[in-house]
């Protein structure tokens, strides 16, 4: 029992140190290995997720509705914007854990990955958000 504690307490502390951490490069990128996170850009069934699609004159408009959505939130950060990349923090409002969410915008598409800072799975968490963003701002289903 005692090894199982201590495989477990490792296991969670390695995932809060090395899949926590965020790029500097400022794009959406692939997942990890553990199922707490969505990605526009990865292809394998668990973790993909369809990008948001826009009709936006360009790609300003489309970053300012995002914007504009995301700070009548409540629990979360704009953390990093520039012309077409915006990075937020939502914080759970139970335990108070920290996801990062980043959008890549593009013509028509946005790209978009939901993460978990810590913990192995997300309980389907990241799916949701993304599912209620794209629900409440571009209209999809």
């Amino acid at each position: 029992m005692n090894k199982l504690v201590i495989i477990l307490s490792f296991s969670l502390l390695y995932s809060c140190a090395i899949f926590g951490q965020r790029s500097e490069k400022k794009t959406v990128e692939k997942c990890g290995f553990l199922p707490h996170c969505v990605s526009s850009v990865d292809s394998r069934d668990r973790f993909n997720i369809k990008p948001l699609k826009h009709n936006h004159k360009s790609i300003k408009e489309a970053k300012k509705e995002v914007l504009n959505y995301l700070k009548k939130q409540k629990r979360v950060k704009v953390e990093f914007e520039n012309d077409n990349y915006i990075h937020v923090t939502y914080e759970s409002k139970l335990m108070g854990y920290i996801d990062d969410v980043e959008f890549l915008f593009t013509d028509n598409i946005v790209h978009i990955r939901s993460i978990s800072r810590i913990g192995i799975s997300d309980l389907g968490v990241n799916r949701e958000r993304v599912e209620k963003i794209r629900k409440d701002i571009f209209n999809e289903m």
